[in-house]
């Protein structure tokens, strides 16, 4: 009989949204022509906005609520507790912007929700967080999957939100086409 356990596996949570995109983007389009020149953070090109709290996203945050909720519960937090968006950016990313590995340090969760996307390739990365375990990969001793691969990718689907822990350091690929996404983070409050 062989048993197995699965120690520390990273989660990776993502939902579609039904929200109304057009006046997101609409909101989105106006904070940025009320300030052009925005802040430098991860972003190599691109736009990214001041962090603050945005009313027009509380029909966003509404929709993802049982998504956030799912996700602590998931991730062993007790399920009283109240998660809650404390910062959110707007990025605007256009031909070949990109955003530099990063991660997100004092939050619990952080989410990107895109808005506009029709580039697949302009994937959002992950990278292994297991120090010891890259040092194989790059040996040529590991098959690449879920649990080897150096990064995982996810694509950036038009109305998807994808949670994660904000920890994990993750990239976004170079963009052929206008992108447009929400990034959040979380705390318990």
């Amino acid at each position: 009989m062989i048993y197995e356990d699965s120690l520390w596996a990273e989660k990776i949570w993502y939902q579609d949204l039904q929200i109304p995109l057009e006046e997101i983007k609409a909101e989105c389009l106006k904070v940025r022509e009320e300030d052009q020149e925005g802040v430098q953070k991860s972003n190599e090109g691109g736009w990214h906005s001041q962090e603050e709290k945005f009313p027009f996203l509380e029909p966003l945050f509404e929709a993802s609520k049982d998504l956030v909720h799912y996700a602590i519960v998931e991730m062993g937090l007790k399920s009283e507790l109240y998660v809650e968006p404390v910062k959110s950016w707007i990025n605007i990313n256009d031909t070949k912007d990109f955003n530099m590995p990063h991660a997100h340090p004092g939050s619990l969760l952080s989410s990107v929700f895109y808005v506009e996307s029709t580039d697949m390739d302009a994937t959002l990365n992950f990278i292994m967080p297991h120090e010891e375990v890259k040092s194989l990969y790059f040996n040529n001793y590991l098959v690449p999957n879920n649990y080897s691969s150096f990064s995982v990718k996810y694509a950036p689907i038009q109305g998807r939100m994808i949670i994660f822990p904000a920890y994990l350091q993750h990239w976004v690929s170079p963009s052929s086409t206008k992108r447009i996404s929400i990034a959040t983070n979380y705390k318990v409050v």
